[in-house]
């Protein structure tokens, strides 16, 4: 029995067993060797006898270390390490072979292994090497858990810091005053409802006839808010007073046609509220901006799209480029093979040449050759076809919309934006489809895909690692039905009601402008459907989209634009 072996760095303990260790080598001789002085360590390891089957490993589980031959076949160990680090995968590497070529030690090097072993070698010399890359794997693991620590206690202090200015800012400007060309309304009542600051555009928008400037001072609000805004006031005042957070009314509509946005919150002194402040802005020209947001949300959305595309373009065009030029190499060889032949028989070749002929065919692999180069044209066929794909569909979502609805097939329209978001899900959703059989509906094709491309987008920002997107369509009586289901960190109760407002969003600043959800409900009550939202926090969200099967669409473009308002 092996004794457990432990290596200590300053206050953080590592077991050898803990370092987990990928074994690759198609000759099964050298994995047992190399397995058996890695047991006589104390490591724990797997085995694999070719690249894929490493790489399947790899994927699945988490290793520390990777030893590996060079040459084997279907897949070098330098072309498994190179596949591994694209993935983002990091492992240390050691490579072993029995090559010595320059090419295998440069490209050994340029992947940052650990060492480079060569066949036959010392298990002295192997157990060296690992050790070496326990201790350095250890020290990794030291530094980085330091180097946490570290940013948490920077974090935590700039969160403090941020706290403190944030606190500072705010008393000095109740103490200063708000310049008198400030672009918003503030109104500032003591803890039992009394005015005791506001500025005149305030005054203005909730319509105080202009007075002594210090006429309002020490009045309640209630004597001297006019009309429909006193209740409004007294209620975010008690609120206030109640929760001890901020309260706010997105948009109430005053008498003589305003719009204003109201957002009351509470000073504090002495850990009491001794003051509720009120910001007063007026949104009257919110639909204007508004409109102005959807053009660039949609235009924003475009970008990010086909930024996507372009990434899923690279990817087969480079395998299609790499076998083109394999089949290039391949014909230059075909033809030096050629030209051989040709030339005993201009020089009528006897059976010492008939020999040269086909020592030349061994040497230069030419049935090999024949064989590879269909396999690669069909390669090269798949590829096409691919960026084919991700071009048609990028062209159905990015055309302009038709003044007239067509009919489409709403599993094809989910499929299409699956594929043009299929850069920012692979990574972290497993796709679960489940369709009906379903007729065609009349429908504007681009915007069903871009609300199915905003509900998707929306799964895997909500999914914070690995998830499952459940994607279901069946039918009722008149209608069909779509289920759009994730697993992520669902939506709080109290912002449920509020997620189809135009410019709510859940997502930190800057990270969302609130207006997808909001594009996609219109243009889903422009189609005659509904839709609607179920979720749970911790456990995920379920949207549920219907759209009648005879739905009479609006053909022209304005009047279409006013039914989704």
């Amino acid at each position: 029995m092996v004794e457990e072996q432990t290596e200590t760095l300053s206050d953080i303990t590592y077991n050898k067993k803990d370092m987990h260790v990928l074994v690759v080598d198609d000759e099964q001789v050298i994995v047992d060797l190399i397995t058996r002085t890695l047991k006589k360590a104390g490591y724990s390891y797997e085995t694999a006898t070719d690249g894929f089957t490493a790489y399947e490993l790899i994927s699945q589980k988490t290793f520390d270390l990777i030893i590996t031959d060079i040459v084997m076949p279907t897949m070098t160990g330098i072309e498994l390490i190179q596949k591994v680090q694209q993935a983002g995968y990091k492992a240390h590497v050691i490579f072993i072979t029995g090559q010595k070529k320059y090419d295998f030690v440069y490209n050994a090097i340029q992947l940052q292994s650990l060492g480079f072993i060569e066949k036959p070698f010392s298990l002295d010399t192997l157990k060296n090497l690992i050790d070496q890359s326990y201790q350095i794997i250890c020290n990794a693991k030291e530094q980085q858990k330091r180097e946490e620590a570290l940013r948490q206690s920077i974090e935590d202090k700039q969160k403090e810091l941020q706290f403190r200015t944030e606190r500072l800012v705010a008393e000095k400007e109740i103490l200063h005053g708000i310049i008198s060309s400030a672009n918003f309304g503030l109104v500032a009542m003591d803890n039992v409802g009394a005015i005791y600051l506001m500025n005149s555009l305030a005054g203005k928008l909730i319509g105080i006839k202009e007075s002594d400037s210090f006429a309002y001072i020490g009045r309640h609000h209630r004597d001297l808010i006019p009309g429909t805004l006193t209740p409004v006031f007294t209620q975010l005042f008690n609120d206030v007073l109640e929760t001890r957070e901020l309260r706010k009314i997105e948009s109430f509509k005053c008498e003589d046609g305003t719009s204003l946005n109201i957002i009351a919150y509470p000073l504090y002194h002495v850990n009491q509220i001794n003051a509720v402040i009120f910001i007063i802005h007026d949104i009257t020209e919110k639909e204007i901006l508004q409109e102005r947001m959807l053009q660039s949300s949609k235009l924003a959305s475009i970008g990010e799209l086909a930024a996507g595309v372009a990434h899923e373009i690279n990817n087969p065009l480079g395998f299609v480029l790499s076998n083109t030029n394999t089949l290039l190499d391949y014909i230059a060889t075909l033809d030096t093979y050629l030209g051989f032949l040709e030339s005993l028989v201009n020089n009528r070749g006897n059976e010492k040449d008939m020999e040269a002929v086909e020592n030349k065919r061994q040497e230069l692999d030419v049935e090999y050759i024949r064989d590879d180069i269909t396999s690669l044209l069909e390669e090269t066929k798949d590829g096409l076809k691919r960026i084919q794909k991700i071009v048609l569909d990028l062209k159905t979502f990015a055309r302009a919309d038709s003044d007239v609805p067509e009919k489409h097939q709403v599993n094809s329209l989910i499929d299409d934006a699956l594929n043009l978001v299929r850069n920012e899900t692979k990574y972290k959703l497993t796709i679960k489809k489940t369709y009906a059989d379903l007729p065609e509906i009349l429908c504007y094709s681009s915007q069903l895909v871009q609300v199915f491309t905003n509900l998707f987008i929306n799964a895997s920002h909500a999914v914070p690692e690995k998830g499952t997107l459940e994607i279901t369509t069946s039918m009722d009586d008149s209608s069909i039905i779509i289920s759009i289901k994730d697993n992520g960190t669902g939506i709080p109760e109290h912002v449920l009601p509020r997620i189809f407002d135009p410019f709510f969003t859940t997502k930190e600043a800057g990270k969302g402008t609130g207006l997808g959800l909001s594009i996609s409900y219109g243009i889903i009550k422009k189609h005659g459907g509904n839709i609607s939202v179920k979720s749970k926090e911790g456990e995920g969200t379920e949207f549920i989209i219907s759209l009648p099967v005879k739905n009479e669409m609006p053909s022209d473009k304005k009047e279409a634009t006013k039914v989704a308002e």
